[in-house]
């Protein structure tokens, strides 16, 4: 069995998709996302993908932003949980 079809196998048994409509998601099955860049998402066949809630909730700068990634990890040295 590939990586791809247990993570497949895997969304199926046990992740609940609250944001969904339940019978499209069937009927199209389960969109694996491999990265994101800015506000795109791409999947594991290459589409990408507007990811249109990224700024309503922890995404809001998009992704792949080096200088937060970079000053996250430098706080994180210093103190990382409080």
């Amino acid at each position: 069995m590939s990586k791809t079809s247990s993570l497949l196998d895997l969304d199926r048994q046990y992740l609940v998709h609250p944001v969904i409509n339940f019978r499209e998601h069937e009927r199209r099955g389960v969109t694996v996302l491999e990265s994101g860049h800015g506000a795109y998402l791409r999947d594991i066949d290459g589409h990408e993908l507007l990811d249109a809630f990224s700024g309503l909730w922890c995404v809001n700068v998009g992704y792949g932003q080096e200088s937060i990634v970079r000053v996250a990890a430098e706080q994180m040295m210093r103190l990382p949980y409080a």
